[in-house]
């Protein structure tokens, strides 16, 4: 399921890790181009290319237990790629902190699923930072789509909060569904004119 290779300074065995990657290179509903698939590998070869001490957070992440499961194998269905996403989460030890490298927006739904069964009671919120709504209930002939991740999303059990952030477009279904279900959403246009600083209460 799953095909070890390496990010940097990742160098703890699983039993041991205190965080947990995991690349999910799957694209096969992209409806621009492709490419994303690469994203995993890419983002493990960049990882290289800096030094492994943050000072702004003051964390070197060469004194962090971190484990690289590698890649899992998806296949090219994208039901195939949710029940196998689901499936392999469900072997990773619930103590560590599980880190996903993508891959398109149609690995995130089962990821939420996944993590809504191992959150605490009070259940799982999600924020998603995107220029689009993906709330289609089907596109390209399938309720998989990457344009349907957050309308998926919202149908998991377990998810008590949900927020996007960023939105600039979206077709009139995905607005008014938005708006007929309370679904809270921060167009790019807002950020722009209110900022992204938070005033300390």
């Amino acid at each position: 399921m799953f095909q070890r290779c390496g990010f940097a300074d990742a160098d703890a065995d699983l039993p041991d890790a205190d965080y947990v990657v995991v690349g999910l290179p799957f694209d096969c509903t992209a409806s621009f181009r492709s490419g994303s698939r690469d994203g995993p590998d890419a983002i493990r070869l960049a990882s290289f290319n800096f030094e492994s001490y943050d000072y702004y957070s003051d964390v070197d992440l060469a004194a962090l237990a971190i484990c690289d499961l590698g890649n899992m194998d998806l296949g090219a269905d994208a039901a195939y790629a949710e029940e196998t996403i689901k499936e392999g989460i469900a072997l990773l030890p619930k103590a560590a902190i599980p880190i996903f490298l993508g891959g398109e927006h149609s690995i995130t739904p089962p990821i939420v699923e996944s993590l809504a069964r191992r959150s605490a009671p009070g259940g799982l919120g999600v924020l998603v930072l995107d220029a689009h709504l993906d709330l289609r209930a089907e596109f390209g002939c399938t309720r998989y789509s990457h344009a349907c991740a957050s309308r998926r999303i919202l149908e998991k059990e377990g998810v008590k909060a949900y927020a996007s952030i960023g939105i600039r477009s979206g077709c009139l279904e995905e607005f008014t569904f938005a708006k007929e279900n309370g679904i809270s959403y921060s167009t790019s246009r807002e950020v722009k004119e209110k900022g992204i600083g938070v005033n300390p209460s």
